[in-house]
């Protein structure tokens, strides 16, 4: 329904609710179109725009061009030689390589995408230096051009062929949208809210508005992302941990590594100083002397690898994009897989059931006996001694701390607890029949339990009902929009929905009386689920999880993720997860700025900084520090002004931490934006929403009551 409302600018009108005022960037023209209108006055766009040139590209130049990207590549592949020859990788079971692992073992299907999209983006880069491009022209214009009918075609992705009678979701989301099968599918493409912002228009590194250094990343950290203890009042650490297992079956970006299969060690300083051997993808976050924590270990460089560039949905060329090698839509892909062969390893083969393997009697995920999950942090003297070993399951990052292991063998045995019942209902049922309706059953339980329980949580009712986020208390939806794609936003997966000011760095476990039994240090325990094995301890996690709080959304966030992140066995330091978070994202400055960036201290996915999203989230920007105080946490405002030159240099992820809460929610107005429309895009674009009536695959009403009778604690308690 239409309101009377005022644009930013004071432009007075009609407009729909904010909810319905985002647009779907696959390019330029379609951004400007889809842009909402009031009084048929456009709202100003919150990105520059500059008139595209009619670039009168013969195809044959587009040849030439892609020719020349292959001889790029062939010398980046040189120099990975070299850089693997002369030993600059990483070495097993050291922070650099734990997180590396954290990104998914060496694939080769991932390798392959990585490879397609460097091609392109090659390509595209010859082609504006060709014509001397602008950035804005360069990125608003070359979109048009395609590898499609060149020698390269074979870096195009395939269009799978779907099956529309199937009931059941694929395991890798394609054809969910059965008129854009890509859309959602794993291994491609992130979206975009807001147009990239990279220094050339494609894929170079920024510089801040006035020309000089952005502050380092770990700067920033050190001085805007403190250590203070601020436990929550309303909220158990379960909040925390069932966000994170959700991030699970949503995002997981591709990083870069050698094609040999080895990550990059950016820091050795023998590499850095040798720029003719330097890993184009090697942006290392080096630290200041005066570090308060760093320097009393000698240490100042943090290992930083750029994420790995992907092919576009159509094979078009453009600016860098990464790749999701996940499902873009939450359908339980952190317990299933995101890929065909994943989803197979992890079934038993037997009456429907996933694999499971036994720890002092009970149910428990597999073990990795072929290293498919990540790096395990297990000490080897008790894998030798006491034969402990590390888990897998449908993510990578099964083992990376023990209460998301805990919540996935939680997943497990709920799949495992269904199928048998299913089974023994429907004795004639197929493996496959079993193993596929559990699997519906579970992944509309975990919609059910996100959109119910948790995200009311974070968002505030306001928020929810604005976005028409609430789930029916009965009966069907018909919302579904097939020209909506649910896809992950970039800046959802890079900077939005990184809770991680929520960690406890101290988990106390609890009996059943309430007794603490045992008290784990976070930096102790990354990738090393070995205290699960204790007799026990799986339902004293499961207390301590719902009898401890989490720590409050704010500006705070603990020293074992600043400074302890995958800390090596027997070291006293590990990585900075909020320096990584601040490197993985990039802003464009609106004022002239050299051609050629200068800053050691860029940013990887050319995200728009803070401002640009007040601005498409319907609030003024902010124009001096001093306005900045107005919405951001006591004293936060000030810091700012001494780390950042300006105001729109500020990052999206550090912002959106020190931003005030809305009134009834976690977080703060930008990121209660952003975190909304993609959970609308997630709901409404999502052809197997569990609530969706009149498909082949919808629930009966009778199934969809006890859908909706699921909770988080009915989970707990079957365990």
């Amino acid at each position: 329904m239409d309101i009377p409302c005022a644009t930013v600018e004071g432009i007075y009108g009609f407009c729909r609710s904010p909810a319905f005022c985002f647009s779907q960037y696959d390019s330029i023209e379609q951004y400007l179109q889809n842009q909402c209108k009031q009084s048929n006055v456009p709202i100003r766009i919150p990105i520059p725009i500059e008139p595209v040139i009619p670039l009168n590209i013969d195809h044959k130049v587009v040849i030439e061009a892609a020719k020349e990207s292959q001889k790029i590549i062939k010398e980046q592949l040189t120099i990975e030689k070299e850089l693997i020859r002369a030993g600059f990788f990483q070495r097993n079971n050291t922070m650099e390589s734990f997180h590396q692992a954290f990104f998914g073992p060496d694939d080769p299907e991932i390798q392959k995408l990585s490879l397609d999209g460097l091609v392109a983006l090659e390509t595209t880069l010859q082609l504006a230096k060709r014509y001397q491009l602008t950035p804005l022209q360069a990125r608003d214009g070359l979109h048009k051009f395609s590898l499609l009918d060149t020698p390269l075609e074979r870096h195009c992705p395939e269009t799978p062929i779907c099956d529309r009678q199937s009931k059941y979701r694929t395991a890798d989301g394609n054809c969910n949208n059965l008129d854009y099968p890509l859309w959602g599918k794993s291994l491609t493409q992130f979206n975009r809210l807001v147009p990239p912002s990279y220094a050339d228009g494609l894929n170079d590194l920024r510089v801040s508005v006035d020309g000089g250094d952005l502050p380092s990343a770990r700067e920033v950290s050190c001085k805007l992302a403190l250590d203070f203890d601020i436990p929550d009042r309303k909220f158990s650490l379960l909040v925390m941990q069932w966000g994170q297992i959700i991030d699970h079956d949503l995002t997981l970006t591709a990083s870069t590594r050698a094609t040999t299969g080895e990550g990059l060690h950016c820091c050795n300083e023998e590499a850095r100083r040798a720029t003719k051997i330097r890993h184009p993808a090697c942006k290392p976050i080096i630290i200041p002397r005066d570090d308060p924590f760093y320097a009393q270990h000698n240490h100042f460089c943090n290992n930083f690898v750029r994420n790995a560039a992907g092919p576009k949905y159509d094979c078009n060329l453009g600016y860098r994009e990464q790749i999701n090698t996940l499902t873009h839509i939450i359908d339980g892909s952190m317990v299933y897989g995101s890929t065909e062969e994943r989803a197979k390893f992890l079934r038993s083969g037997k009456n429907g059931k996933l694999r499971a393997d036994k720890v002092n009697g009970y149910e428990f995920l597999p073990f990795d006996t072929q290293n498919r999950s990540d790096e395990c942090g297990i000490p080897e003297n008790l894998q030798r001694q006491r034969g402990y070993q590390c888990f897998v399951g449908g993510d990578v990052r099964v083992n990376e701390q023990t209460g998301l292991t805990m919540l996935h063998n939680v997943l497990l045995r709920e799949h495992n607890r269904i199928a048998e019942i299913l089974q023994g209902l429907n004795p004639e049922w197929s493996d496959e029949s079993v193993y596929q309706e559990t699997r519906r059953i579970v992944a509309a339980q975990i919609q059910s339990i996100t959109y119910n329980e948790w995200m009311p949580l974070i968002l505030g009712r306001s928020v929810m009902k604005e976005f028409n986020l609430f789930t029916k208390p009965n009966g069907y939806t018909y919302d579904y929009d097939n020209n909506l794609n649910p896809g992950i936003f970039n800046e959802f997966a890079t900077a939005v929905y990184r809770f991680h000011s929520l960690i406890q760095g101290l988990l106390r476990l609890l009996n059943n009386a309430g007794k603490v039994t045992q008290t784990i240090q976070l930096r102790e325990h990354f990738n090393n689920p070995t205290s699960l094995y204790r007799k026990g301890a799986f339902d004293e996690f499961l207390n301590g999880y719902t009898g401890n709080p989490t720590q409050t959304f704010d500006q705070f966030f603990t020293e074992d993720i600043t400074n302890h992140l995958f800390q090596e066995h027997n070291s006293l330091f590990g990585m900075d997860l909020i320096a990584l978070n601040i490197q993985r994202v990039l802003w464009l400055p609106r004022n002239p700025r050299p051609k050629t960036p200068t800053s050691k201290h860029g940013r990887d996915h050319g995200l728009s900084g803070y401002n640009d999203f007040r601005h498409v989230c319907g609030l003024p920007r902010i124009k001096t520090f001093e306005e900045l105080d107005q919405v951001m946490r006591p004293g936060s405002a000030h810091i700012m002004s001494l780390i950042y030159r300006h105001v729109d240099d500020i990052d999206l992820f550090i912002a959106g931490n020190h931003e005030r809460p809305l009134p009834d929610a976690v977080v703060g107005p930008i990121f209660a934006c952003i975190l909304a429309e993609q959970a609308r895009r997630n709901k409404v674009g999502d052809r197997f929403w569990f609530e969706n009536g009149n498909m082949k695959h919808s629930f009966n009403e009778a199934q969809l009551n006890e859908i909706r009778k699921a909770s988080l604690a009915s989970l707990e308690s079957s365990n």
